[in-house]
């Protein structure tokens, strides 16, 4: 006897006869009914029917989860679009225990890479891998880590910087010593510090490097009073002598370059001006020497806070 066969829309028979009794199909897109009769001298029997399903393949998941963690946090992706599939979970190229649409996992390297594809339950057939690569917050590395600028200072403002390349994932918090503050440039790869007064001798400029977790290294740089630069004024000074007090010696205004000095005869006349101290009183006025006796001096520092100060000066010979 012969067979008739009805196929579902879109199957195709890929060998044999469409009248044998048993055939190859290519399964469609879509399932529906198989069913055949047998034709015999005797006529035609009756329709037997079998309901069939195609499994598609499996799509691509879509991996969903935080991307950037710290070192020793739990991370966790989830997929979409799995059901009637078997996950498989990657971490970093390793297969995973789980089977489930959630994967869990500790961070514990500086990179991980989660990976997953499905897995048809039936046929065994495998979708395209999905990836994501997790950016981890790793601690800070000290290695270069050091703060450059003036070991010994006095007041007025230094600058100090590091080496160390800021990036988005690592902040710099910059500390001063309580005798001063930050005038600009916190977070910054250099910093402007001003001294109000000069630092006691235990004094330090630290710098915190900390990841997004808070998590991070630090380093300090003590700083020493410069004693040096303490301010100080002369009350005399000798006219055309060869020692050291042929002029006027004032100290501690190399950081304070915006100083006004000003000094006036007995008689209130102005016989010296100066913005800043680098070139010394000589104790002469329009290129003339004057004479000895008492002069008076107003000094303003532009301190903040600070009223300007005055007081006299003696020239001898």
């Amino acid at each position: 006897g012969k067979y008739s066969w009805v196929l579902p829309n879109t199957w195709v028979i890929k060998s044999s006869n469409a009248d044998s009794s048993s055939l190859i199909l290519i399964a469609g897109n879509v399932g529906g009914t198989l069913s055949v009769k047998a034709k015999t001298v005797c006529g035609i029997s009756e329709a037997m029917s079998l309901a069939v399903n195609t499994i598609s393949q499996p799509v691509t998941p879509v991996l969903l989860g935080k991307t950037e963690l710290c070192l020793g946090d739990t991370g966790s992706f989830s997929i979409n679009k799995w059901k009637d599939f078997i996950p498989n979970w990657f971490i970093n190229g390793q297969l995973q225990a789980s089977k489930d649409s959630i994967l869990i996992f500790t961070v514990r390297e500086n990179l991980v890479k989660i990976e997953v594809s499905l897995k048809d339950k039936n046929c065994s057939l495998l979708g395209e891998m999905a990836t994501v690569n997790v950016l981890v917050n790793s601690v800070p590395s000290d290695s270069l880590l050091a703060i450059i600028g003036s070991i010994e200072v006095c007041e007025g403002e230094y600058d100090y910087s590091t080496f160390y390349k800021k990036t988005k994932q690592i902040a710099l918090d910059w500390t001063c010593p309580k005798e001063a503050e930050i005038m600009q440039g916190q977070n910054a790869n250099t910093i402007k510090i001003r001294f109000n007064e000069t630092p006691a001798d235990s004094s330090f400029i630290g710098l915190y490097l900390r990841n997004q977790c808070g998590v991070g290294t630090s380093v300090k740089l003590k700083v020493l009073r410069d004693r040096t630069c303490d301010f100080w004024i002369a009350n005399s000074f000798t006219l055309g002598s060869s020692n050291e007090f042929d002029t006027w010696p004032i100290t501690g205004l190399d950081n304070f370059p915006k100083t006004s000095i000003l000094v006036y005869n007995r008689w209130g006349s102005k016989v010296f001006e100066s913005i800043g101290y680098k070139k010394p009183w000589d104790g002469s006025h329009n290129g003339n020497l004057l004479p000895t006796g008492v002069y008076y001096y107003v000094i303003d520092r532009n301190k903040e806070g600070e009223k300007p100060l005055t007081g006299s000066v003696t020239i001898v010979r």
